[in-house]
């Protein structure tokens, strides 16, 4: 608190007239009243303050949750389309399996007939070369 007496008392001590100290003191008074806060209006202040933040972060809340629940349907989006694609691959390297597996078995059909007609073919020659002898 400012004591304005005492001030102009000061003033007076080191040789400032009456007059001129009031003068002086009544400007400072003007200035502290004016350009001080009080403690309710800083009160105040702060509970504007307080009341501005929180509401900016519920809109930041807010902002935050819309954005991920769109992330959220975007990555879902995504992992669909990517499980689609899989899905495809997948399909599509069984269908190649499947036909190397039916060429192995056309394979296996065509040295069966080769072995059996080598078989053959060796038991003829077997049947001549006992029938020559």
């Amino acid at each position: 608190m400012f004591n304005s007496l005492k001030c102009v008392k000061r003033l007076e001590e080191v040789g400032v007239s009456r007059e001129q100290a009031e003068t002086h003191v009544q400007i400072m008074s003007e200035l502290i009243e004016t350009n001080l806060v009080t403690s309710q209006e800083f009160k105040e202040e702060g509970l504007l303050l307080r009341h501005e933040f929180q509401t900016q972060m519920g809109e930041l809340r807010s902002e935050l949750k819309t954005e991920m629940v769109e992330l959220r349907t975007e990555l879902k989006t995504e992992i669909a389309e990517l499980r689609t694609e899989l899905k495809t691959e997948i399909a599509g390297l069984r269908g190649e399996i499947n036909d190397v597996r039916s060429d192995i078995v056309k394979s296996e059909y065509r040295q069966t007939i080769k072995l059996g007609a080598m078989m053959s073919i060796g038991m003829s020659l077997m049947v001549a070369v006992i029938k020559l002898t």
